[in-house]
C-alpha cells in the first residue's frame, strides 16, 4: 500500500496490484530493489547529485521522479 499523498491527513492509501507478468510487475520490481539495496526504512529512492554522490536519507522529490521517468520513457 502506498500513501495517496504526503500531505494526506486522513492517511488514505492506494493499493498497487501485482502485474500479470513477473518481468513487468511493479510490485516485484520494488521488492527486488529493496532486497538489492538493503533499504530497511526511509526513502526507497535516494537523490544522486550531478557528480554521482548518493544523498542517503534524502528521497527523490516528485519532480525528480518525473524527470527520471521522462528521460527513460
Amino acid at each position: 500500500m502506498l500513501p495517496r499523498s504526503k500531505g494526506d491527513a486522513a492517511g488514505g492509501r492506494v493499493g498497487v496490484p501485482r502485474g500479470q507478468r513477473p518481468e513487468t510487475c511493479p510490485v516485484r520490481a520494488v521488492e527486488a530493489w529493496l532486497r538489492a539495496s538493503a533499504i530497511r526504512y526511509g526513502s526507497v529512492f535516494c537523490r544522486v547529485t550531478r557528480w554521482g554522490t548518493v544523498e542517503q536519507g534524502r528521497g527523490l522529490s516528485g519532480e525528480g521522479v518525473r524527470l527520471v521517468l521522462r528521460r527513460r520513457a
